[in-house]
């Protein structure tokens, strides 16, 4: 309860440089009567001025101040509380504004906002519109309860029944439902896009293994195939390269054999040619009856002659002799050609040959294309660290959306106790409990 003691100002409104000042604590109750315009309303206007800062009445602040004068407008306050004294001193040009409890001046803060709240809450505990409609009673500008708005009754009520924490407490709790419900949007926003990133980087993580998984299958069914194909061609090769040694053994046992029955036709041609020699010097001995001696010239005698033509005869039968064994070598020769099948070994040669090295290139490309399809192999295994990397991120994403929901959970159970709290704060809740506790005491 607040007992006022004294109040007193000077230069406010019409009074001059001098202090006036009331006694109010010389009785219970306290009349102040005069004539109009004596300066009754003033002193409300100087007691609401200096406890809450503004006039009584309509009246600007800078007007408060003595017109003539128009500066040190002081206005001085002294009232208790529970045994607490207060002094209160306010003024305008210079501004003044001290609040001393128990003659000690309260520190004052930074801003002069904050003083007057503390002055408002905790010392007279009483808004000013709840002082002027209970306290200050004034013909002038007063307006009966029941006409005042809905916020200014509120307001009054819970200034007087202390309750005005409830709507302070409900102020900033629709400021956490805001704040909430917009995080619980974000969050929904956020889970949104994480499920659209996290199912986007499980398809093409699938698409990745898939192809991967494909290309390999594809790559090793290609490699055996290519490896029966080079097995096969290496046994062709390896039996073709034997037959052709076979063959190559025989082309150069043919050669040879041509090689000699090539010497030998030339000792043929060349005993023929002795032969005939023969033959003609034996014509001529036979049919000439002078022949010279090859030696000094002179003419054979019978004699002489006969024993020449029995030698050249018998050389010409040596002759003759190696003449039929040449030709029975050479003919040895050839028929060791036929029967060993060689006439055509060459041509075989050349066609097995052609045949052989179609299939060495047959191999070496499928040999080739089983490493390019192995380093194929190996570059979609290495690229298989790609894949560990993007299972990486796609468990990274998959975590950041478990923490979402966790988050987005942890949001909506708050959003439910910040509504069951809105329940009790809110005008039907536990503000009506106290008003319809205190309602007929009031009334009363």
């Amino acid at each position: 309860m607040i007992v006022f003691e004294s109040i007193r100002w000077k230069n406010f409104l019409s009074y001059g440089n001098y202090w006036t000042e009331l006694k109010l604590d010389r009785s219970e109750m306290t009349l102040i009567c005069g004539e109009n315009g004596a300066g009754k309303t003033t002193f409300l206007d100087a007691l609401t001025f200096c406890l809450f800062g503004k006039p009584f009445r309509n009246i600007n602040i800078p007007q408060l101040a003595n017109s003539i004068n128009t500066k040190d407008c002081v206005v001085e306050c002294v009232f208790k509380i529970g045994g607490v004294k207060y002094f209160i001193r306010r003024g305008l040009a210079p501004k003044l504004f001290e609040i001393h409890k128990d003659d000690k001046m309260i520190d004052q803060d930074s801003k002069s906002k904050d003083y007057q709240k503390m002055l408002e809450e905790h010392i007279i505990k009483m808004s000013y519109k709840a002082f002027c409609q209970v306290v200050i009673l004034g013909s002038t500008n007063y307006v009966p309860f029941m006409r005042l708005p809905a916020a200014d009754r509120r307001a009054i009520v819970e200034s007087l029944l202390d309750i005005s924490v409830f709507s302070s407490m409900n102020t900033v709790l629709k400021d956490r439902l805001s704040i909430n419900k917009e995080d619980i949007r974000t969050c929904e926003t956020s889970m949104e896009i994480l499920d659209s990133k996290k199912n986007t980087q499980r398809k093409y993580l699938d698409a990745l293994e898939e192809k991967s998984r494909s290309s390999l299958e594809g790559i090793d069914e290609e490699i055996k195939k290519n490896e029966l194909v080079r097995d096969s061609l290496s046994d062709v090769v390896v039996k073709g390269g034997n037959i052709l040694s076979n063959i190559s053994k025989n082309r150069d046992l043919k050669r040879k054999k041509e090689q000699s029955i090539s010497d030998l036709k030339r000792i043929l041609s060349t005993l023929e040619n002795k032969l005939n020699t023969m033959d003609m010097e034996l014509s001529v001995l036979m049919t000439t009856e002078e022949v010279p001696c090859p030696s000094c010239g002179q003419s054979l005698t019978d004699e002489h002659r006969n024993k020449e033509i029995e030698t050249k005869k018998t050389k010409r039968e040596e002759v003759r002799v190696a003449l039929l064994d040449v030709e029975k070598r050479i003919s040895v020769e050839e028929k060791f050609i036929v029967d060993n099948k060689l006439t055509n070994v060459e041509q075989d040669y050349e066609r097995f040959q052609s045949v052989l090295n179609e299939h060495r290139q047959k191999l070496a490309v499928a040999e080739k294309m089983i490493d390019r399809l192995l380093s194929d192999a190996d570059k979609i295994k290495k690229s298989q660290q790609n894949l560990q990397k993007e299972q990486d991120l796609l468990d990274e994403l998959e975590n950041k959306c478990e923490d979402a929901k966790k988050h987005f959970n942890e949001k909506q159970e708050e959003q439910k106790l910040l509504s069951s709290a809105q329940s009790i704060l809110k005008d039907s809740g536990i503000k009506t409990r106290v008003i319809k506790h205190y309602l007929p005491i009031m009334n009363k």
